[in-house]
């Protein structure tokens, strides 16, 4: 990793082992994991502490709301273990889901507040060349999670990349869609908290997307991608 304090001028390097990226809540305070480990530094970096986390597999998302709130996402390949702290990291609880395909990733996490949260959980190829995705919410924090119940835009073929919702009702969710050979790249979204989902087609592939000032700010291959939500 590289950090700028100059607005890119010049960059320092930081040398940091982690199973997933890590996750910066301010210029200090960050968050990683490894070899199933939490860290964490409230000095940009200059010393670590570390906690374990039982029973961690392949870690995927680190996702922190405050500098107490947070979560770490693994898989085994058979479920998806969510692993929640209020305290900083110094003790987690875990919560478990499972799906009828076998987990390959969690491609995305993102929680509104400490309570309403989603997970895009993909599960791979078989040997038929079946695969896709599914989507899980939660609103207790990640105790318990449910899948959506609209497979119109999840399910087989369809591969959810970020997911983010400006309130409990409006959400947004980037996909690609194989079709026979062909890829097709879409934005899902919702108005009323997923009774119905409507999809429009994009140009590029979504890769990453943050919340500011009510836009969806994304990347898309070497491109910026402002999304206005009415």
């Amino acid at each position: 990793m590289q950090r700028t304090h100059d607005g890119g001028k010049s960059w320092q390097d930081i040398r940091l082992e982690v199973d997933a990226l890590p996750d910066f809540f301010d210029e200090s305070h960050w968050y990683a994991v490894n070899d199933g480990k939490f860290l964490v530094t409230d000095d940009a970096g200059k010393i670590w502490r570390e906690t374990p986390i039982p029973q961690l597999e392949f870690v995927t998302q680190v996702l922190f709301l405050s500098r107490d709130v947070g979560w770490v996402v693994s898989t085994d390949l058979k479920a998806v273990a969510v692993s929640r702290t209020v305290d900083g990291g110094r003790t987690w609880t875990e919560a478990r889901l499972t799906t009828a395909e076998p987990v390959s990733r969690v491609t995305d996490l993102f929680f509104l507040d400490a309570t309403h949260g989603w997970l895009a959980a993909e599960y791979g190829l078989d040997e038929h060349g079946h695969g896709g995705s599914h989507l899980f919410s939660t609103v207790d924090g990640g105790a318990t999670w449910v899948p959506e119940p609209d497979l119109s835009f999840g399910g087989e073929h369809r591969y959810m990349g970020p997911v983010r919702f400006l309130s409990p009702k409006t959400g947004f969710i980037f996909e690609r869609i194989a079709e026979g050979a062909k890829i097709r790249n879409a934005l899902v979204y919702t108005t009323d908290g997923g009774t119905a989902w409507r999809s429009v087609s994009l140009p590029r592939l979504v890769s990453a997307c943050q919340i500011f000032e009510g836009d969806l700010r994304c990347s898309a291959g070497f491109s910026i991608l402002t999304i206005h939500p009415k």
